[in-house]
């Protein structure tokens, strides 16, 4: 079983907090926005840039160019996505019954994914730190509604409007315009701060962007849209489950123990989740004891506008069936998933607005042997983690 305590990466939430200020209704942008007002720069109020300085420059833009390229591709993937957990959902419908979003949860999905990319190539961290800012940026705008809200059709909404303000900011930092006035003004009050390290425009100009349309560079290319492809993934079900599903669960009744090999593991496989409509069920159990010599066991399972999670959805979500359990392991080792984005037990334990009672029953051991004590088929220690709603704790109730 994975940690069911992955920690939380999202690192700039607190800078984006703390940055608003409550003067007049008014906010104080990222430096990487804002430049001296009284004399813009490129208008007079600095001297030309000498030949070296217009080279660094432009080599600065022409990166922020390759990286605005990207962000609108990883953009057309995520909506793609974002139409096919509709459809996984709800056959294409929008749920009805979500609470409200904050714009908070945008924010934290780009940088997020921004970190990711980071994280995979830390080469690109100039580049991908200059983006951030433009993030910053549209969290601290004024929205015309201090969330957003209603359905699932407001989250779409939310993130298209800040990936396009991205790419919008992205082509204005680069312009060439008066002397890149813009990027003059972004980097006028020092270096970009991102992920603990700070960025000056020489790091910007001289650290590569792959460009997807060279072969020397499409690997690389590939595989931050996929890094962050991947993220976006996660943090979009996250969102989804903790705001339109509802957990509930049913009684599944009492069963003979030690009839299969493997024991409790192998009897939840066999009966509950290789058998329709069980395939996106959570199943757990409590041995009772060696005079009955039995299992009880109790379903428990996420509906969407009063519909089952589906086999589908299943695939698309769980690495096991359970613990331990991989549904989908690579050819060459085994403990490593193929398919789906997490333990099936961590959806079930994290994805909630508070910490989840499961009345009593508990996960099945993950082994997949049966034990001569028949108490070990089952881990009541494996509830001894930490709640966190994923990578939501601001959907948790406080």
């Amino acid at each position: 079983m994975l940690s069911q305590n992955t920690p939380n990466k999202l690192s700039r939430r607190n800078w984006l907090r703390d940055a608003a200020l409550a003067t007049a209704g008014t906010v104080v942008l990222p430096s990487l926005l804002t430049g001296c007002t009284d004399h813009p720069p490129g208008l007079g109020s600095k001297p030309p840039l000498s030949q070296a300085e217009l080279d660094l420059y432009d080599e600065a833009a022409k990166n922020l160019l390759r990286m605005r390229v990207w962000n609108d591709d990883l953009f057309i993937f995520t909506g793609a996505y974002e139409e096919r957990v509709w459809a996984l959902l709800k056959g294409g419908a929008e749920p009805s019954d979500w609470t409200k979003i904050i714009v908070e949860i945008f924010t934290d999905i780009g940088f997020g994914i921004l970190e990711a990319a980071v994280e995979e190539f830390p080469g690109v961290g100039p580049i991908i730190a200059a983006t951030a800012t433009q993030i910053e940026k549209w969290g601290l705008e004024a929205k015309t509604e201090k969330g957003v809200d209603a359905a699932f059709g407001g989250f779409k909404a939310g993130y298209d409007d800040m990936m396009t303000a991205v790419s919008n900011s992205l082509l204005t930092l680069a312009s060439s315009e008066n002397n890149y006035a813009n990027l003059q003004a972004a980097f006028a009050k020092g270096d970009i701060d991102f992920m603990g390290k700070k960025y000056t425009l020489k790091d910007l100009a001289e650290n590569h962007f792959p460009d997807g349309s060279v072969p020397a560079d499409s690997a690389q290319y590939e595989a931050l849209r996929n890094t962050a492809l991947l993220r976006f993934k996660k943090y979009i079900w996250n969102a989804m489950i903790i705001q339109a599903g509802n957990m509930t669960y049913h009684y599944l009744g009492v069963h003979e123990a030690g009839y299969y090999a493997g024991g409790a593991n192998e009897h939840v496989r066999v009966n509950y989740y290789s058998q329709p409509g069980y395939e996106g069920s959570y199943v757990r159990g409590v041995y009772g004891g060696p005079t009955l010599d039995t299992y009880t066991f109790e379903e428990f399972y996420f509906e969407f506008d009063g519909k089952k999670l589906s086999a589908d959805a299943a695939k698309e979500l769980f690495i096991d069936s359970t613990p331990g359990h991989i549904i989908n392991p690579a050819p060459n080792d085994k403990t490593k998933p193929l398919t789906g984005l997490w333990p099936r037990d961590y959806i079930y334990k994290q994805f909630h607005t508070e910490k989840p009672d499961f009345n009593g029953y508990f996960d099945v051991s993950k082994d997949e042997v049966g034990h001569s004590d028949k108490y070990l088929d089952f881990d009541p220690a494996a509830d001894n983690y930490v709640f966190t709603g994923g990578d939501f704790p601001q959907l948790t109730k406080k």
